[in-house]
Parts: C-alpha cells; structure tokens; sequence
C-alpha cells in the first residue's frame, strides 16, 4: 500500500523518470551490499571469494583453502552470528575484513602459512566463544584484536614460531574457560595479558622457549581449574602469580630447568603454613636442581621473606649479549655484573636441555667475555643464560650452518 500510494503521486515527467530511475537503483544496490545469508557458509575457494556477497551471516563462517590470497572481496561483512574460522589459506593479511565488528561463536585463526598480520580485526568488539590462534608461523604479533574486552570460551596461543607480543590482547579482562599460552618459541613475556583478572578453566603457560618472565599475569586472582607452568627453559621465577589466592584443582610446575624459586610467585596460595589457595593434587617436579621448587614441602619451607632482602643476589645488575647473532660457528659472550660474585654462563637447546658450559666460577665486578665455540651443534635455535643467584640474563640465538 504504502508502496503504490508512493508511486501514484510521483512525478512521470522526464526528470521525474530519471530521478525514480536512480532512486530504484540505488536501493537495489543497497539490499544487494545489505544482504543477509542464512545458515553456514564455507568459502574454500578464491572463486568462491570474489563471489562472495553476504554482510550478515545467520550461522558459522568457514574459509578454508590452500589457494585462498586475498579477502578483499568479503569487505561487506559485519557480522557473524556463529563460529567464523580462517583455516589453511594463503593469506599474508586478513584484509577485507576490517567492517567486521562481531563473532558470535568462536573466532579460529589457524594453520596460515604465510598470515603475517591480523590486524585488520580491529573493529571487532565482541567474540562471544573461544578464540584460537594456532601454528601461523609468520605471525609476530596478535595486534588487531585490541577491541575486544572478555573471551566467553578458551583463549589459545599456541605454536606460532615467530610471535613475539601478546600486546593485542590488552583489552581482555575475563576469559570463562581455559587460557593457553604454549609453544610460541619467541615469546619472552607475557606483556599484553595484564588486564585479565579471572580464568574460568585452566591456565596453562607451556612449552614457551625463551619466555622469561610470568610478570604479564599479574591481575589474574583466580584460577576455575589446574594451573600450569611448564616446560619453560628460560623461567627463573613464578612471580607475577602472586595474586592468585584461589585455583579450584591441581596445580603443576615441572620441566622448568631454570626455575629456582617458587615461593614468592605462590605466595598468594600459601597461609598457615600450606597451600590453603588450592583445592587438588600439588606437582613440583625437574626443576633447578639447586632451588627451592621440587617439592611441595620445600616451598612451604622456604618462605617468600626469607629470601627477599638488602644482600639478595637478585638485587645484582646483570647484563648480557651475544656477538655476532646468527653465527656460524663461534660468538663472544659478554656479561656484566654490579658485584663480585659467582656466574653461571650455560647453553640451552629449544627441549631445555643444557647442551654447553661456558662459565661456573667466581667474577669479579665489570664486564667479562667467553669465547663461545658451537662446532659441535646442530643449526637451529639455542638459549645462552648467565644466572647469578636468583637473578637471570638470557638470548636467544640462531646458529646457520
């Protein structure tokens, strides 16, 4: 009705032709880029890309396929009721997706071989199911997801060799189910994780190379499930996890070979004397061998205070470097100390395993150097530690042959 009582009083002049004319096709034109498409869609095709018209999607989105460059052509999307997951592409960028604002189900970034950025997500402010981003082995940072304030499901960084920065997860304060940061072999610190104050599930940190400090957890007061640290080579000590008063099961610190000090990150789960913080099964198992983190008894014995004072060794300057860095087959490494005092100088290869002695003996103050000689190793990615007492100096080394 509406419609015809419209059309009745136009004017069908030949302007008023014209002007009914460009009226219709632009709302023609609008429904089209309007377009709203029901059920799942896959896209595992560039074909199917460019043919892509849809910018709300009324279920689950999949784009999956080894010849799949560009998603320029997917530019109307908004929004995805369901799961939206970008699988085994080609795609060095998600550009095309920057109008899309929110992923109802779960967003699953995985297997990209070549996907260096995912920054083109800065528009989306919700993800209302876990949010995976897994063995993309270009990918260096998670910058592009800075909008989006809590995770309902599992928040996972997993297996993405060349990460570097967890910063675009900044925004995030809550995630409901399990928080996994595991095998991102150039991860140092967990810097981009300080606004998450709650893990419903399990908190598992493992498996992280050259990760050096947990410090980027320091908000988080409970944990629902297990907490993990494990497999950790370059971890030295678990503060950072001294907010945590609860963890409703087990609690498990094992594999980490430079781990010598336990008490003061768990300080918030100790009182009276035992783990009062924590509800399960306690597993302390191959760490340093010369702290104080291989059992659960030595912990509870070695209280945070006893160790914190004006003549700690952590209160010692340490620096250290590694020239030149690749190397073929021979570095100096140089380090420094504010006093004298006893260094260890130790290589690592990417298991934790120690796979070379340089230094273990008494320095004066000032700088020092050691001839580092790797003919013996294979090519591949090594840890060179200096640790002096509690406090520790790592760098990561490429070694080409």
């Amino acid at each position: 009705m509406i419609l015809s009582s419209f059309l009745s009083t136009w004017d069908y002049s030949p302007s008023g032709r014209i002007a009914l004319f460009a009226l219709v096709t632009a709302f023609l034109a609008s429904t089209a880029l309007a377009q709203v498409c029901t059920g799942d869609v896959l896209l595992s095709s560039q074909t199917q890309v460019d043919a892509f018209a849809c910018s709300q999607i009324e279920g689950s989105l999949t784009i999956k396929g080894a010849d799949i460059t560009s998603l320029s052509p997917v530019a109307p999307l908004i929004s995805v009721e369901g799961q939206l997951q970008i699988d085994s592409t080609s795609l060095a960028s998600l550009r095309g997706l920057g109008a899309l604002t929110s992923v109802g189900g779960g967003l699953f970034i995985r297997n990209n071989s070549v996907l260096a950025s995912i920054d083109s997500l800065a528009a989306v402010t919700s993800v209302g199911g876990n949010l995976y981003v897994r063995e993309n082995p270009l990918l260096t940072s998670i910058d592009g997801l800075e909008a989006v304030p809590s995770i309902g499901g599992t928040l996972q960084v997993q297996g993405n060799a060349a990460l570097t920065s967890l910063h675009g997860l900044a925004a995030i304060t809550t995630v409901g189910g399990t928080l996994k940061i595991q095998g991102n072999d150039a991860l140092t610190s967990l810097d981009g994780l300080g606004s998450i104050t709650s893990v419903g599930g399990t908190l598992k940190i493992q498996d992280n190379d050259m990760l050096l400090s947990l410090g980027g957890l320091s908000a988080v007061t409970s944990v629902g499930r297990d907490l993990w640290i494990a497999i950790s080579p370059a971890l030295t000590s678990l503060d950072g996890l001294d907010h945590i008063t609860s963890v409703g099961s087990d609690l498990y610190i094992f594999l980490n070979e430079a781990l010598s000090m336990c008490s003061c990150g768990l300080n918030g789960l100790i009182s009276g004397g035992a783990f009062s913080g924590i509800t399960g099964t306690l597993y302390f198992s191959d760490n340093d061998l010369s702290g104080t983190c291989n059992s659960a008894q030595t912990v509870l014995d070695t209280p945070c205070s006893s160790v914190a004072g004006e003549d700690d060794p952590a209160t010692i300057e340490l620096a250290l470097t590694v020239s030149p860095n690749p190397l073929r087959d021979r570095a100096m490494v140089s380090f420094s100390t504010s006093e004298a005092t006893d260094v260890l100088v130790a290589v690592y290869d990417a298991l934790g395993r120690r796979v070379g002695l340089l230094a273990d003996a008494p320095y004066s103050v000032g700088r020092h150097e050691l001839a580092f000689e790797a003919d013996s190793l294979s090519a591949g990615t090594y840890l060179i530690r200096a640790t002096v007492g509690a406090e520790s100096r790592s760098v990561r080394i490429t070694l080409t042959r």
